[in-house]
């Protein structure tokens, strides 16, 4: 078989057969590949709509009584565009606590899977079983594309490597969530850039370092505009460009003269800077991005590295290590967020120690084999833009691409190892945990975990259908003391409008949080609430301010109708410690309907007679988790069909 001269200079792996690009019949691997994902996955479609899907739902329909909800049609990823008239109107009907940051913002820019939703309920109304449908075929294109990607440049190991990606369960949430169908689309963009940039820089040489610029190199750059416009987590890419020039590009490879060598610090040089077009396309994009308002401000979970920089470092420590335990083990990252303090450390040390484990078993591999390199620099580029919010496997779409590649090489790497090296005990422990993790235990968990989400909107559902009645007496203010997550809390009003559901005149949470909350009455129209560590704790009441970046001060008074909220004191950090809250008539007013939390919904409550105190229980996790799935509140919008507006 002929092979060019430049192709000739490269592995065998990343060169690849001519073939490749000649027989259509070499698709079948990955058009099997793809199959096997969309059957993975299919246990989606039944998952209805589900927490963020209520808010493009809101968008698309319109929602007079509650205006503050309504935005673009590009812009179905703007849960706040950080107006502080518009934010004044979320506090008053609940969507925002009254702690939050008066321009809070949480505005994400993704045109592309903003229009795809638009369409969605153009062509389909709200039948979410098409919409997921949807989302399966995505999951199954951007698995098809990665599996071309791995063809191209892993050679032998390819097929087994786009079958890691395509079973991984870290995708189900990402599949089975249409609100995070952005990833989606983004992935498949993404790896059609770098298949574009292999087949740019294969040909480069020397007297040539651009090569064929002008056709692949501006395809590559296209398809990269196309991922930023897909999410913002496209900015990853950039570590894969960059891993490419200095293990894969033929400059690194080759010297002046064109003989081969292991690597060429000068050739490296040139190969970092034919990177230029990409990296304005990215600032274009930023200039773009930026322009039109787009960004998050306030907020603990989203963090900007470039503007909020010192949250982002802050977060990084501890975001990094979970991130790469959700690529390279199971269960959920996400899952972090319900360890108890007491075990945090415990936990942590046990998944640096599995990471550890991992980068021992990688590291022969990873000397021996260029593509092994490439891809663990990029993954570990990758990952980085995602530690801007909580660590969740939803979000390492880009960085498993790296991930799923390179233990691909590695077992194949392993099985053509002489037999008395792969019978070493340590070899096979490590091959053994590979294959249980992500060929055994991946594609078990994947259907389940693509309908995870629906399992966890199912007991938000049971939890607000049963806080608020369906027709809300006129003029009565809902008022609960305490929620164990302030998502919870702001999720009722965007779960009623998108059910048609009237509004309650105001729907207040004066705290939330997973402690017990001390209650003072002060006086005939004022409580004291003193929750145990203070309000906005991590991770469960940060969502809506970071008081490290934002904090309060004693004497902060926040006024809404019918309420003010008054901080008496504050810890270090800028978190109330204890807040007054004063209401515009007594507390035992028809008006008012307290509720509390307890055992997983909200119940009635009382408050104490004057200058007396009690005490609220805190948060049972596992009991609440018990709830939430044995909870069976009907899905109005999947059960119902279209809900038409009165």
């Amino acid at each position: 078989m002929r092979t060019s001269k430049n192709a000739a200079s490269l592995p065998t792996s990343v060169a690849g057969p001519r073939t490749a690009y000649r027989v259509p019949g070499l698709l079948r691997p990955q058009l099997l590949i793809a199959a096997l994902a969309i059957l993975l996955t299919l246990p989606s479609l039944w998952g209805g709509f589900a927490l963020d899907d209520y808010v493009f739902l809101s968008t698309f329909r319109g929602t007079p009584d509650m205006p503050m909800l309504e935005q673009s049609i590009w812009d179905t990823y703007t849960f706040s565009e950080g107006d502080l008239a518009r934010n004044r109107l979320r506090m008053e009907r609940g969507i925002l606590p009254w702690w939050a940051v008066e321009g809070w913002k949480v505005d994400m820019w993704r045109p592309l899977p903003s229009l795809s939703h638009w369409l969605d309920f153009s062509l389909f109304g709200e039948n979410s079983y098409l919409m997921h449908l949807h989302s399966i075929l995505m999951y199954g294109i951007a698995c098809m594309t990665v599996a071309l990607l791995f063809r191209s440049l892993l050679g032998r190991a390819a097929v087994i490597a786009g079958l890691l990606f395509a079973v991984d369960a870290a995708h189900g949430m990402t599949v089975g969530w249409l609100s995070n169908r952005h990833a989606l689309y983004m992935t498949t963009f993404a790896a059609l850039s770098m298949l574009a940039h292999h087949h740019w820089r294969k040909n480069a040489t020397w007297k040539q370092p651009w090569g064929s610029w002008h056709h692949h190199g501006a395809l590559s750059s296209m398809f990269l505009a196309l991922a930023l416009f897909s999410s913002e987590g496209a900015i990853g890419l950039g570590g894969y460009f960059f891993a490419y020039a200095l293990f894969l590009d033929p400059l690194a490879r080759t010297l002046s003269d064109g003989q081969k060598c292991a690597f060429n610090t000068s050739g490296a040089c040139r190969a970092v800077l034919v990177l230029l077009p990409y990296l304005v396309v990215v600032i274009a994009w930023r200039f773009i991005y930026t322009g039109l308002g787009h960004g998050t401000f306030g907020s603990w979970l989203y963090t900007d590295p470039l503007k909020e920089s010192a949250a982002f470092l802050h977060n990084f420590p501890l975001y990094y290590p979970l991130s790469l335990f959700g690529l390279f083990g199971v269960p959920d990252s996400t899952l972090w967020i319900g360890v108890p303090a007491a075990y945090q450390i415990p936990c942590l040390a046990l998944i640096v120690t599995y990471l550890g484990f991992m980068a021992w078993g990688l590291r022969d591999v990873l000397r021996e084999r260029a593509e092994a390199r490439f891809l663990a620099l990029g993954c570990a580029i990758a990952l980085i833009p995602g530690c801007s919010t909580l660590p969740a496997d939803r979000n390492l779409m880009l960085a498993s691409v790296g991930a799923m590649g390179l233990i691909g090489v590695m077992l194949r790497w392993h099985l053509n190892l002489p037999a008395s090296l792969r019978r070493h005990p340590a070899r096979r422990a490590f091959f053994a945990v590979c294959v249980i993790v992500h060929l055994v235990l991946s594609p078990l968990l994947l259907p389940g975990s693509s309908y995870m989400v629906a399992y966890v909107d199912q007991g938000f559902k049971h939890v607000n259908e049963s806080a608020v009645p369906p027709e809300p007496l006129p003029g009565v203010r809902y008022i609960v003391l305490n929620t164990p997550v302030d998502y919870l809390g702001a999720s009722l009003p965007v779960y009623r409008a998108a059910i048609n559901q009237p509004q309650p005149t105001n729907w207040w949470w004066l705290c939330a949080g997973p402690a017990p909350v001390e209650v003072e009455r002060l006086d005939e129209n004022s409580l004291l609430l003193r929750p145990h560590g203070g309000f906005l704790q991590r991770p469960f009441g940060q969502i809506f301010r970071w008081p490290e970046g934002y904090p309060m001060a004693a004497g902060d008074e926040v006024r809404l109708d019918g309420m003010t909220a008054h901080v008496r004191s504050v810890s270090e950090d800028g978190r109330p410690i204890e807040v007054q809250f004063t209401f515009d008539t007594a507390l035992e007013s028809s008006t008012f309907r307290w509720m509390t939390w307890s055992e997983g919904e909200y119940v009635p409550f009382a408050p104490p007679a004057l200058g007396e105190t009690t005490q609220v229980p805190g948060l049972d996790v596992g009991r609440l988790l018990r709830r939430f799935f044995q909870s069976k509140a009907p899905n109005r919008l999947t059960e119902s069909g279209y809900v038409p507006r009165s």
